[in-house]
């Protein structure tokens, strides 16, 4: 009975190495985020004036991360036409 079902398969497209990098990417920048909303979150709680400018630091520096993935993303997005054409999947 299997045997009609390949048929009805369609044929496998490997994905682009654009694309893998762009799913890493994606995945690395909600890790930062995350990452950012903790850090912010922790200048917030009462007793953290001693070490408020530590996480400044850190906050800072996590953004200038996130500022760089994106970089990165949308210099995918330009070199690739495939991923151009898809881009408001992504945004």
């Amino acid at each position: 009975m299997n045997f009609k079902r390949h048929n009805k398969l369609e044929l496998f497209i490997p994905v682009s190495k654009n694309i893998i990098s762009l799913f890493a990417l994606l995945q690395r920048r909600i890790d930062l985020k995350q990452m950012l909303v903790d850090k912010e979150n922790h200048t917030k709680t009462p007793g953290a004036k001693s070490i408020k400018t530590s996480y400044q630091e850190v906050i800072k520096i996590l953004n200038k991360q996130v500022e760089l993935i994106d970089e990165k993303i949308q210099n995918l997005f330009d070199e690739d036409p495939a991923l151009k054409a898809q881009n408001h999947c992504y945004c």
